[in-house]
């Protein structure tokens, strides 16, 4: 039987950080081998008898679920191995171990990272982050190293987004990067590598393509308020939400359609927003109240719009699969409401916070206003989003001034 543990390389202290390696330690039969893991700690935080580390290191979880996961990862490979019939030593094991560990794998230590971003309750963002992995998974092809992630596999793998059957636009393409640079970042904070391994020291990718997003006019807006749609429709429904989170200073699918009438308190709609966490109270405009009074008032517990009624939202997983649904369906309405309004545009839930931006910009609204209703984390957000402003809506900003 092969036996695992964690293990700290203590005879060998870094006289620069004064830590040292952690290892795991292989036994099988009278062979022992140790792979490095890349983790590092100082010899204060390790607990020998537990073999982890202690909890006063600051990053002390974190750590041990992987190591955790090493060990487990290896107990399963020697049990496959071993069903397989294989002629079994120490060294095939250590192979085994050394592909995954986060601080020789860059695979591993992705699905480390991603593990960690749905721990966080950032479950929008770890599927699309999962999604550039595979993607740079699948062109690799194979295990891939840290030393391995070099500048020029950056480049190799810009010109296969560029050259795909169906070309990634620069957006994509520089959207992929982020992701891959937040993740070596990550590994450069927690000391799995050191700075000089980033391959985004030299590589940088520059392009960029215009987005024109989509906003409506303040004549529009009259015109879906002045739509006759019938009770209780879906067309109704979803040109209500718009309205709402449009006259509520632009607010997101998701935090609208979360909306009880718990969150109605007195002339205000007070709620916590759904990504980054920050309360929001706004004042309810005399549009929002005739809003409202199409669909109650009812219980506090019930949401306001039905979108979310009598769907199962107990885990991050199951609110992300219901609110994904939910705003296709709401878009895919939208998009018959625009048309019944006589507007040539795509029409989506999000765009209501673009057509705030921008009417509220004409209107003589300064940018750091909008940016506190948008919930921007800097200015320079919401000056970029700004500029991403139509021809339409450019025109219609300055007739609006009449300048």
């Amino acid at each position: 039987m092969a036996r695992f543990k964690a293990t700290l390389k203590s005879w060998s202290v870094s006289k620069k950080t004064g830590e040292c390696s952690i290892l795991i330690t292989i036994q099988y039969g009278n062979q022992k081998r140790v792979v490095s893991t890349g983790l590092r700690v100082k010899p204060k935080h390790w607990n020998k008898k537990k073999n982890e580390v202690r909890q006063s290191h600051p990053e002390a979880d974190r750590i041990n679920a992987i190591l955790s996961n090493i060990v487990r990862d290896a107990e399963k490979t020697f049990l496959r191995l071993k069903d397989q019939g294989r002629r079994i030593n120490a060294d095939m094991l250590k192979m085994h171990v050394g592909d995954s560990a986060p601080g020789n794998s860059f695979w591993a230590y992705c699905d480390e990272w991603l593990k960690s971003q749905e721990k966080k309750g950032r479950v929008y963002y770890k599927r699309r982050c999962s999604s550039i992995v595979r993607k740079f998974r699948s062109f690799v092809g194979g295990p891939l190293g840290w030393e391995e992630l070099t500048p020029e596999l950056m480049a190799r793998f810009q010109e296969h987004m560029e050259t795909l059957p169906r070309p990634n636009n620069p957006n994509t393409i520089r959207g992929a990067f982020r992701v891959l640079k937040s993740i070596v970042n990550s590994a450069i904070r927690t000391r799995v590598i050191g700075p000089s391994a980033s391959p985004f020291f030299v590589f940088r990718y520059t392009g960029r393509s215009p987005v024109q997003k989509v906003a409506l006019t303040r004549d529009e807006i009259s015109r879906l308020e002045a739509l006759e749609l019938e009770q209780g429709s879906w067309e109704c429904s979803s040109r209500d939400m718009y309205l709402l989170a449009y006259r509520s200073r632009g607010m997101r699918f998701l935090d609208i359609a979360s909306l009880k009438w718990e969150n109605v308190v007195d002339d205000r709609l007070e709620y916590v927003t759904s990504k980054n966490g920050k309360f929001k109270s706004v004042p309810i405009k005399t549009e929002v109240r005739e809003i409202l009074s199409r669909y109650g008032p009812q219980d506090p517990g019930v949401y306001i719009f039905p979108f979310f009624r009598g769907k199962k939202m107990d885990t991050p997983q199951q609110r992300m699969k219901v609110n994904s649904s939910a705003n296709a369906l709401c878009n895919r309405y939208l998009k018959i409401v625009a048309e019944l309004a006589g507007i040539k545009k795509r029409l989506h839930s999000h765009s209501n916070r673009h057509s705030l931006a921008t009417n509220a910009l004409s209107a003589g609204v300064g940018t750091a206003a909008i940016q506190k209703a948008l919930g921007h984390a800097s200015l320079s957000q919401t000056e970029r989003y700004l500029a991403e402003l139509g021809q339409e809506e450019e025109d219609a900003a300055f007739d609006a001034a009449d300048l």
